[in-house]
């Protein structure tokens, strides 16, 4: 994660943080909670976050699956652009 300063003004938090919470309901509905909604001065944070995620994803493909990480990586940010950019904004969820 960046050096980005939660905006309590830089203060530590003790514990771990919960940031998203994201369920599978039926085949095809997401349901999501999220953290709080000032944890990041900057929202770009929230990009480094979910490449972080989508890295995590493709090292538990490898070493679950033996899938390649790259070609695992390729793959989701194909569709997290496709998606992002031709998608619902789901803005109002």
């Amino acid at each position: 994660m960046s050096s980005e300063s939660p905006a309590d003004g830089g203060q530590e938090h003790d514990g771990p943080i919960e940031l998203l919470t994201v369920e599978l309901v039926g085949d095809d509905e997401l349901h999501i909670a999220m953290g709080p909604a000032d944890l990041f001065d900057d929202p770009a944070v929230w990009g480094e976050v979910l490449a972080n995620v989508a890295r995590q994803v493709a090292q538990f493909l490898q070493q679950r699956e033996a899938r390649d990480p790259d070609a695992t990586l390729r793959a989701i940010a194909g569709k997290f652009n496709e998606e992002l950019l031709g998608g619902e904004s789901g803005a109002s969820e």
